[in-house]
């Protein structure tokens, strides 16, 4: 069983107060485990399944994520990442999906608090955190262990659309949105497809 030295246990219990005391922060920590819309302060929009959060608003989304870019001329560019960690200090705001009701989600996470049912994992850092220099300058640096070329957007896509039942209509017309194609892998196709719908249906 591992102990904590004075330091570690100061940090985490400083850690666990702003997170009880801080609305802004409690709202992530009981959305975990739900899809969520991240915007960075120069307006990059980062959409996935929200899996940790600490104290400092410090987020780590998986399950497939996706980047959207501002650009200049009105037109987005689309990364795919597995998971990606992102510092608290580089968020403008939340967006959660229509169908979360806010007071039941946080009424039912402090009930959970309350009875000591939830524990708040810390983001890791086996992805680095993305900043807004990665974003503008190097789209390399987004590409930490955890994701492989087969993510990309403009790589290894099927032209065949046929050839993937899985997908409706509806779900093709979620791709052709953001102008890409179906991976023609089902498991990630279906959790692009998850992940585009609250993307493209902000709050």
């Amino acid at each position: 069983m591992a102990v904590l030295d004075d330091h570690s246990a100061c940090e985490v219990w400083r850690s666990r107060d702003r997170l009880y005391s801080s609305l802004v922060a409690i709202f992530p920590a009981a959305l975990i485990g739900k899809p969520v819309t991240v915007t960075l302060l120069d307006e990059t929009r980062i959409t996935g399944r929200l899996c940790s959060c600490d104290g400092l608003m410090n987020l780590q989304l998986d399950s497939g994520v996706i980047i959207r870019k501002p650009d200049s001329d009105g037109l987005n560019e689309v990364i795919l990442v597995e998971t990606i960690m992102i510092f608290g200090k580089r968020i403008r705001y939340v967006t959660v999906p229509k169908l979360i009701d806010i007071s039941s989600t946080l009424a039912e996470w402090e009930s959970k608090i309350q009875n000591g049912r939830i524990f708040l994992s810390r983001p890791t850092k086996s992805s680095k955190p993305l900043k807004e220099s990665q974003i503008k300058n190097n789209e390399n640096e987004l590409c930490q262990s955890s994701m492989t070329n087969d993510h990309f957007v403009d790589i290894n896509y099927v032209d065949n659309t046929e050839n993937i039942p899985w997908l409706e209509q509806s779900d093709l017309e979620q791709f052709a949105s953001i102008g890409v194609k179906p991976t023609g892998d089902k498991k990630v196709d279906l959790i692009m497809v998850q992940t585009l719908k609250v993307l493209n249906n902000p709050l």
